[in-house]
C-alpha cells in the first residue's frame, strides 16, 4: 500500500472558510493572477510590471537608480507608456518614479526618438502597447 500526501490550502471567500487541494488552489491563483495582471496593466503601476516582465528586470530595479543602458531604457519605455496610456502628468509620473519632471520629459522625447532609428524599440513599444490597449479592452468589456 503506497501513502498519498495531500496538502490542503485554506482560503477564505466572503466570510466562508474553504479548503482546497493544491490543484485547486493553482487553478485559482492562476486565474487571479490573469485578471489581476489586465488590472493593474492600465495604471502606472501596472504598466510598470508589464515592462519589468517584458525586460526580465525587477520592478525595484526600474524604480532604483541604476543607470545601465539597458534598465535605463526600460525605464524610459515605461515613463513614455505611462504618459501615453495615462492621464498622469509629467510631474505624477516622475513622482511614481521617483525621478523629477524633467527626467520623464527626456525620456517621452527620447524613446520618441528612438522609435524613429531604431526597430527594436519601435518593435518593443508596439507590443507593450498592444499589450496594455488589450488589457483596457478587457477590462472595458
Amino acid at each position: 500500500m503506497t501513502a498519498r500526501i495531500v496538502h490542503k490550502v485554506q482560503i477564505t471567500i466572503k466570510g466562508r472558510i474553504e479548503l482546497l487541494d493544491t490543484t485547486e488552489a493553482e487553478a485559482l491563483l492562476r486565474s487571479l493572477s490573469t485578471a489581476l495582471t489586465y488590472t493593474a496593466s492600465t495604471d502606472q503601476g501596472g504598466i510598470l510590471n508589464t515592462v519589468a516582465q517584458y525586460y526580465k528586470i525587477e520592478v525595484l530595479t526600474l524604480l532604483g537608480r541604476c543607470r545601465r543602458e539597458h534598465i535605463a531604457g526600460a525605464r524610459q519605455v515605461a515613463m513614455f507608456l505611462c504618459r501615453r496610456f495615462t492621464p498622469a502628468s509629467y510631474s505624477e509620473i516622475g513622482e511614481y518614479f521617483k525621478r523629477d519632471h524633467g527626467t520623464v520629459m527626456h525620456a517621452v522625447r527620447t524613446i520618441e526618438d528612438r522609435m524613429v532609428c531604431n526597430r527594436k524599440v519601435k518593435s518593443d513599444v508596439d507590443f507593450l502597447s498592444e499589450q496594455i490597449a488589450e488589457a483596457r479592452k478587457e477590462l472595458a468589456a
